[in-house]
């Protein structure tokens, strides 16, 4: 606070005792990105905002707050998304001192994804193709076409996958995989995974030694 006198030049009245209050500026935050920048409508995801945060910070899905927060730097924060309906969704954060948000980037609420069918169901193994990739298309539900959409096969081959319609993807699989079978299911995101899932089956080829009578 500043105390100050002032005097009125058309009168020569004087003011005295007046006092002026400095308040402290706080620069707003300014979002960049989001990574991933889809999500399933249950919430519960986890989405990394990249900008100049400054500091502490909230996390606003269209006015309603995430889940949790952890802030790993002052240019990296990650929030845990709220339950929402299907569609786009304004992302901003506020700081603790001010209310204001800073600038918004959209996020997506997808409906969950859903397998029902995969084909082939079988692939045949040989030694000679042990690394060319098979391809396998999955059947479903709520497929969105997205640059992060994947397939998940058993529990550590994650591949790229191209949407074809909201029921169809298309997956490229190696064929690396041991004899066996092995789950299939599909993510929007490239992170949350579709809870319902079709099995793969990679048998042995059989090939032929001779022919008798030839």
């Amino acid at each position: 606070r500043v105390l100050f006198d002032l005097i009125n030049h058309n009168d020569g009245a004087l003011k005295m005792g007046l006092h002026f209050d400095f308040t402290e500026y706080e620069e707003l935050p300014k979002l960049l990105s989001l990574v991933p920048s889809h999500g399933p409508v249950h919430g519960r995801a986890m989405v990394t905002v990249v900008g100049h945060l400054f500091g502490p910070v909230r996390c606003m899905f269209h006015g309603a707050l995430a889940q949790n927060e952890v802030m790993v730097s002052s240019t990296m924060l990650v929030c845990v998304t709220p339950a929402h309906a299907p569609g786009s969704c304004p992302v901003s954060v506020i700081t603790s001192r001010n209310m204001f948000p800073s600038n918004s980037l959209t996020y997506v609420f997808d409906e969950v994804p859903s397998v029902e069918a995969v084909q082939p169901s079988v692939l045949w193994r040989r030694r000679s193709e042990a690394n060319l990739p098979a391809i396998i298309t999955v059947t479903g539900n709520h497929f969105s076409n997205s640059s992060l959409a994947s397939c998940f096969v058993g529990d550590g081959i994650n591949t790229k996958a191209e949407v074809i319609s909201k029921s169809q993807m298309v997956c490229s699989v190696s064929l690396f995989s041991h004899i066996g079978n092995y789950s299939v299911r599909v993510s929007n995101n490239g992170e949350d995974y579709s809870v319902e899932l079709a099995m793969l089956e990679v048998r042995p080829a059989i090939s032929l030694a001779s022919i008798y009578p030839s």
